[in-house]
């Protein structure tokens, strides 16, 4: 049997009853708010005027639990612009300030195609604990200093009369994996089309893939440490550590040059590229190593050595704070080699020795060169961060493994 899609339409009305309730859902990896004032003005313009307004796509997404979730895949920026017009309120930036494009973008120091400012830390389920309606909603939100007026509202008359079209997709199969990657697809090729993602959201698409490899790729691990980069504190990218590491340990040379060849301008490409062969659990890809070569038994495997991590980041003299992504390199890429791709652990009797060793390293002339403050991008200089990390690190591994 084929994918089926039933085509129809809801008044506003409707819609807004079927977010309020549940009925329709956001998945995880779903982008977060971004419509400014200005753009859900044109909305409501547009839906008063009875305008074209493209329909929303929404996805039948059988749970292991045998209930059905309806996940919107597009439409919820159109959605939410909606609701807030309903209850007359919009999220003030400042409260929810973004955190979604937080990662140190360490290999280019540019900002992120397609960034987008007004992206908040907010999404329409933050108002569904405030109420089931709309006037319990505007009760509780009314003293809500963490939202402000909206100048553009919507009247009772046009969310009764003022219909819009859905796509509902229904998949044929209710094996959970088949049915992610089949939404992932769907979600990617809309949002391509459109608006840019941040690497971020596209990542996130492609967690869905597989959702047993989302405790690894989206862990969080390295939530605690920040980076000053373009005046802004930003995470390290857990999973750009990993496919270079997952890289040089397929390469398996200590003296390799290769580590992300030929991406040089491409990082989010071969991020992208890393990021499938994990969750597709492809065995043969040039690049990375089939994710059962690093963690055998990967279930077991990944959350131990996380766990591992969390542990050392807390015991060793690990700063929390780095004003350059040269450093923060040094003292995280050999110890995530180690700990994650070789399940070692890291003895902490001398984590002042090897404080002072990478300290060394860093304030070596040559290592600290004009040329390589100015472009940590280049792969070059990555690569030499890699080598000398783990060089450093691996008289500092304990036995046994993990």
């Amino acid at each position: 049997m084929k994918n089926r899609v039933y085509y129809g339409e809801y008044s506003l009305k409707h819609w807004i009853g079927l977010m309020l309730s549940g009925n329709i859902e956001l998945p995880r990896y779903q982008r977060k708010f971004c419509w400014n004032q200005e753009s859900i003005k044109k909305l409501i313009q547009s839906l008063r005027d009875k305008d074209f307004v493209p329909p929303i796509t929404i996805g039948a997404f059988t749970a292991s639990d045998g209930k059905t979730h309806n996940y919107i895949i597009d439409g919820q920026q159109r959605l939410t612009s909606i609701l807030l017009a309903c209850i007359k309120k919009y999220p003030n930036a400042g409260k929810f300030k973004l955190k979604e494009n937080s990662l140190a973008e360490g290999d280019d120091g540019m900002d992120s195609e397609g960034e987008d400012k007004t992206i908040l830390e907010w999404r329409f389920d933050e108002l569904l604990g405030m109420g089931k309606n709309i006037e319990n909603i505007r009760q509780k939100i009314a003293t809500d200093d963490r939202y402000d007026d909206l100048a553009e509202t919507i009247s009772d008359e046009v969310l009764e009369d003022t219909f819009l079209g859905f796509s509902y997709i229904v998949s044929n199969t209710s094996d959970q994996n088949e049915q992610q990657k089949y939404y992932s697809r769907i979600f990617k090729h809309i949002n391509t089309l459109g608006k840019v993602l941040l690497p971020e959201e596209s990542r996130r698409a492609l967690y869905f893939l597989n959702g047993k490899y989302t405790k690894l790729l989206d862990s969080g691990v390295l939530k605690s440490i920040t980076i000053m980069q373009n005046s802004e504190p930003k995470n390290p990218d857990f999973v750009r550590y990993l496919a270079y590491l997952f890289d040089f340990c397929k390469l398996n040379d200590p003296n390799t040059t290769k580590v992300a060849y030929g991406y040089g301008r491409k990082r989010e490409e071969y991020f992208s590229e890393f990021i499938t062969t994990i969750v597709e659990e492809k065995k043969d890809h040039q690049k990375f190593p089939a994710i059962t070569f690093v963690f055998p038994n990967p279930d077991n495997d990944i959350t131990s050595r996380l766990d591992a991590l969390r542990s050392a980041l807390n015991n060793l003299s690990i700063p929390k704070d780095f004003n350059t992504i040269i450093d923060a390199d040094m003292y995280l890429l050999g110890l995530i080699y180690y700990v994650i791709i070789k399940g070692k652990t890291i003895d902490i009797t001398n984590k002042d020795d090897l404080d002072s060793a990478i300290k060394n390293k860093i304030n070596d002339a040559n290592f600290k060169s004009e040329a390589h403050k100015r472009a940590p991008n280049a792969l070059k200089y990555t690569v030499e961060r890699i080598k000398a990390s783990i060089n450093i690190y691996k008289d500092y591994v304990q036995e046994p493994a993990l």
